[in-house]
């Protein structure tokens, strides 16, 4: 369990600014033909290219404008994993800024498959008691599926997909719980949901905070854990020890995905996500780095 006044909430550029344009890409610099589609097809073979969700887009972190962007399949619906456990993050937090619910707040826990599903995590038995910024911080930096499971209980479902909603993103949503052995939800069958284009949508606000979906306290506070995330194998792998990609990653037995955001030498945010529906991390990987490369190239 983190202690919320451990957690590391700085080393990013952060600021409320008015939405400018957004819509409108400014293609200056950006790279052309196809570019996406060959780095795609190098990364993950002919075999499996209707199976994917690729994209990057490259933004004003202060307006959130577009100033290059390029994509594979960007409406393609592909299980997201727990990459949607960002969505719920900024949910949650959304309540925290209406004053709905406290960082502080504690919380116990209920789920039905707490003590077969985390049998790692002996905090997080049945009757354990926990804050809501330690559940955040369990879910974001060690994707804990029973803290998540419990933050969705306390925002709701619908709350987490109009949330989506406002950040632009109707394409990301949360149907059911997150598990890894017992399912949580035995009797919904109805598995979460994500395209390309809504996660770059979600990391455009977290990047910029241009539509002030969330305050500017919380939203450095989770680009801060987003920043610690533990599973460091996939897109951001082969990145220089100097950049900080600020990411979550999700898997399953049949699936596999990062998306997130780093920043550039001249203050842009790059926003990076790929989305497949086979286990292959260092598809991810050379994905990631051969975008690296081209927008260091290009920016």
């Amino acid at each position: 369990m983190i202690s919320g006044q451990k957690l590391f909430l700085g080393g990013t550029a952060v600021g409320l600014f008015s939405w400018a344009a957004t819509a409108m890409a400014v293609p200056m610099s950006c790279p052309r033909g196809g570019v996406m589609e060959r780095i795609v097809h190098d990364a993950v073979g002919d075999g499996r290219l209707q199976r994917v969700g690729y994209g990057y887009a490259v933004i004003d972190a202060g307006s959130g404008r577009t100033k290059c962007e390029d994509y594979y399949e960007e409406h393609r619906g592909v299980y997201p994993a727990s990459t949607i456990k960002t969505l719920v993050a900024i949910a949650v937090l959304r309540q925290v800024d209406c004053g709905i619910i406290q960082l502080d707040q504690k919380v116990v826990i209920d789920q039905p498959s707490a003590d077969l599903d985390n049998q790692d995590r002996a905090d997080y038995r049945r009757g354990q008691v926990h804050t809501v910024i330690d559940l955040l911080a369990d879910m974001q930096i060690y994707s804990n599926n029973i803290a998540t499971n419990q933050l969705i209980d306390l925002v709701g479902k619908p709350y987490i997909n109009a949330t989506a909603d406002a950040l632009g993103a109707p394409t990301l949503r949360v149907y059911r719980k997150v598990y890894t052995d017992v399912p949580a939800e035995p009797d919904n069958p109805r598995r979460n949901e994500a395209t390309v284009r809504g996660y770059i949508e979600l990391y455009r606000e977290l990047a910029s905070g241009a539509l002030r979906v969330l305050s500017a306290d919380s939203r450095r506070l989770l680009v801060g854990l987003l920043a610690q995330c533990h599973t460091n194998n996939r897109l951001g792998k082969d990145f220089p020890d100097s950049v900080t990609f600020h990411h979550k990653t999700g898997s399953t037995s049949d699936s596999s995905s990062d998306a997130g955001f780093y920043f550039l030498d001249n203050g842009d945010a790059a926003i990076l996500v790929g989305l497949q529906d086979f286990r292959d991390f260092p598809a991810l990987a050379r994905a990631g780095l051969a975008l690296f490369n081209l927008l260091r190239s290009q920016f």
